[in-house]
């Protein structure tokens, strides 16, 4: 029962940092998916609202946000 007050304590302090660092990595992840998204969104949405006759390039919004969503589904599990 002797040595210092802390002992006993380093493997959960550890394991808690360790898991603190992956739910900040993961939460800084997410939020770069969702900032790409939007960009890559309003990108081509004001390309294609600059010409009538780009209105086509709108197209690429619901697939870019399929492929950008899906990634940040996966990223969850």
């Amino acid at each position: 029962m002797g040595g210092t007050p802390s002992s006993g304590h380093e493997g959960p302090l550890a394991e808690f940092t360790a898991l603190r660092q992956e739910i900040e990595r993961r939460s800084t992840a997410s939020h770069a998916l969702l900032g790409l998204q939007l960009t890559t969104a309003a990108a081509v949405f004001g390309f294609a609202a600059a010409a009538p006759s780009r209105l086509g390039f709108l197209v690429i919004i619901p697939f870019s946000s399929y492929l950008l969503g899906t990634r940040y589904a996966a990223q969850l599990h």
